[in-house]
């Protein structure tokens, strides 16, 4: 089961279904193939503490080009902030990237 990153940094939310379909998701964000949004979103929906599925969903509508998904971006990362969660070094740096991403606009 992923449990961590390829840099062996653990994921502060530990639910193997969420895992498994953020694993999903990520899979097809990276081969270009099916509809990773729409696969994290379901995750979210039953698992709405996972701040790595949030942080993944940010950073993967940065990729739409488009500034209509601008918004859901922010909510993605606001969502976060509200988490009563310490995050893991990984997702530190998902957040952090995703601040520049929008403060450099």
């Amino acid at each position: 089961m992923l449990t961590e990153d390829f840099r062996q940094s653990n994921f502060s939310y530990k639910d193997d279904e969420a895992l498994q379909g953020f694993r999903v998701a990520l899979e097809c964000a990276l081969s270009f193939r099916g509809d990773p949004i729409a696969i994290i979103d379901k995750v979210l929906a039953q698992h709405p503490k996972f701040a790595m599925g949030w942080l993944f969903r940010a950073s993967w509508l940065t990729q739409a080009m488009e500034t209509r998904v601008y918004d859901e971006m922010v909510d993605s990362v606001n969502q976060v902030y509200q988490l009563e969660t310490t995050l893991s070094t990984c997702e530190k740096g998902y957040l952090a990237a995703m601040e520049g991403w929008w403060k450099a606009d």
